[in-house]
């Protein structure tokens, strides 16, 4: 703050038609649905790091880490078991879910 005034500023990203046509895949109906299909296509490694980079962390203890998560929210734990089969198709990980 400064004299009183505050500095703000908003990040909005970038919308693009090829963007905007994936709500069609992800959301029919209004309602999320995992479009496998899609995935087969175009889930690979750089899709897949960015999907840690915006849902994901590492849980560690004593400075070891544990594992990998991947935040499903909102996903049912049917498209959660075919989503853990396909990431282990695809590259080879292994995933569970917890509790």
């Amino acid at each position: 703050m400064q004299n009183g005034h505050l500095e703000s500023y908003k990040v909005q990203s970038r919308t693009h038609a090829r963007i905007d046509g994936l709500y069609d895949e992800w959301y029919p109906a209004g309602k999320k649905v995992i479009p496998f299909s899609f995935l087969d296509t175009y889930l690979n490694e750089e899709a897949l790091a960015w999907w840690y980079q915006d849902k994901g962390h590492l849980e560690a203890a004593n400075g070891n880490i544990s594992k990998i998560i991947l935040s499903t929210d909102d996903i049912s734990a049917d498209e959660i078991a075919v989503l853990i089969n396909l990431l282990n198709e695809k590259f080879a990980l292994q995933f569970g879910t917890d509790g």
